[in-house]
């Protein structure tokens, strides 16, 4: 099972080193604006004013720091491993002494 998965993962490297990193950081920025506005960036927060009145604000603010805690874990992940695949890489990575 290892020495398939080191196959697999030295397969996983040579067409990583193919594929072409069409979009730069402008255009992923513009992507994950677009996301966050199209997700119910003016839904949610109504929602919650409604259920919890005045402490809407102070709700926004702890999810806002969360929210920073969790993509910064994502951010230090994808860092270290460097094949595509998003989360199925991260998690299906182990490195191969």
């Amino acid at each position: 099972m290892a020495h398939e998965t080191a196959i697999s993962i030295d397969r996983a490297e040579r067409v990583d080193h193919q594929l072409v990193r069409g979009i730069g950081v402008p255009a992923l920025t513009a992507n994950i604006v677009s996301s966050t506005i199209g997700a119910g960036i003016f839904v949610i927060p109504a929602t919650v004013a409604r259920g919890l009145g005045s402490a809407a604000p102070l709700a926004f603010v702890c999810c806002a720091v969360t929210m920073v805690l969790f993509v910064t874990c994502f951010a230090i992940a994808g860092s270290r491993v460097s094949l595509t695949g998003g989360l199925y890489a991260y998690v299906d990575f182990s490195p191969v002494h």
